[in-house]
């Protein structure tokens, strides 16, 4: 866990100053990657990953705007027409 922890510490601290990144992404690659589901194992620890993605990823922001009663036409990764409404409306 350290190791990964470390390498990728490595990683954010070689990204030019002020770059963003999608941490997000990395954590999750991270967590795959020590978890104890995989067993060591870099490829099978990499389709999980992609699994968790295909299933949370539809879920997450609906998740995420319920607590806060956001409206469904709100703009999301993955929700077209939310995106298109806000283009519509100059935010794009």
């Amino acid at each position: 866990m350290v190791a990964a922890a470390e390498r990728l510490i490595a990683e954010w601290r070689a990204m030019p100053t002020g770059s963003m990144h999608a941490i997000d992404d990395d954590m999750t690659r991270v967590t795959f990657q020590v978890t104890m589901l995989t067993g060591g194992d870099a490829a099978e620890g990499e389709g999980l990953e992609r699994s968790n993605q295909t299933y949370i990823g539809p879920i997450a922001w609906p998740l995420l705007y319920a607590p806060f009663r956001l409206p469904n036409w709100l703009p999301f990764p993955g929700n077209p027409e939310g995106i298109a409404r806000k283009e519509h409306a100059g935010g794009g």
